[in-house]
């Protein structure tokens, strides 16, 4: 009596949803792969510009972007970018998302500009050492822009979003001061981010400060308190921090 073993060539079941799928992100992979490593300086300046100020650039900014990316493949972006920035869109809009989202807990983004979104972009606009952001004396304020910043109302800043979306908006309008000469706040109580009005309002409530302490932990060590409560593990939660928290502690120390 002889046994028989009955085989079967393996085959893919092409009507299998799983199979689909990883072979949609296996081509959209290797589409997004092929894209960028042929992009030439041209078409990298036009990222870069749409990245940066939302809106498509002129014939006249596109070819000087590039060719300070064609001029040196090291700092070129660099300067490039820095062209895009001189678009009055990039303050009307993409470079207060990242501050914006640090805001509330809800990381909603329909509210008006505050207090803490302006002094972020000027800080980086400056090249103000960022460990200064929760400890600095700092405020930005447009001293054009009506009504005048306030301890009380963020009306001043709700104008200057406005002002920003105009066309004739220039950087140079919106200019450094301190919290202590607006809101007339001691300068040693100071604490950058932490001490403006618009930080306070969103966290200083219910008579604690866990609220703050706990947000300024997400938004600026990228750490919830969950994370911080067992202090032998804080190598590791180093390790794990954002870059930027890394080199402003680092800056500090």
């Amino acid at each position: 009596m002889s046994s028989r073993i009955q085989w079967t060539s393996p085959r893919v079941d092409f009507r299998s949803h799983r199979f689909v799928w990883w072979l949609f992100v296996a081509t959209a992979m290797l589409v997004c792969g092929v894209s960028v490593a042929l992009a030439g300086p041209r078409e990298q300046a036009e990222r870069i510009h749409d990245r940066l100020a939302g809106v498509p650039p002129s014939d006249a900014v596109l070819t000087s972007m590039t060719t300070a990316i064609q001029g040196d493949p090291n700092s070129g972006p660099i300067a490039a970018a820095n062209i895009a920035m001189a678009n009055p869109n990039f303050y009307a809009s993409p470079s207060r998302i990242s501050p914006r989202r640090g805001r509330t807990a809800t990381s909603r983004c329909s509210f008006p500009s505050t207090t803490n979104i302006a002094l972020v972009m000027g800080m980086v606009r400056d090249d103000v050492p960022f460990n200064q952001i929760l400890t600095g004396d700092l405020l930005y304020v447009a001293p054009g822009v009506s009504p005048p910043a306030s301890a009380t109302s963020n009306d001043h800043f709700a104008a200057l979003e406005q002002r920003m979306r105009q066309p004739a908006f220039n950087q140079s309008e919106l200019q450094q001061t301190t919290q202590s000469g607006i809101y007339g706040t001691p300068s040693a109580a100071t604490a950058g981010a932490i001490t403006t009005r618009a930080a306070s309002e969103a966290f200083f409530i219910a008579g604690t400060n866990r609220a703050m302490f706990r947000f300024t932990l997400i938004n600026h060590l990228c750490e919830d308190m969950e994370q911080v409560h067992d202090t032998s593990i804080i190598r590791t939660g180093f390790a794990r921090m954002c870059p930027a928290a890394r080199a402003a502690i680092a800056a500090c120390s």
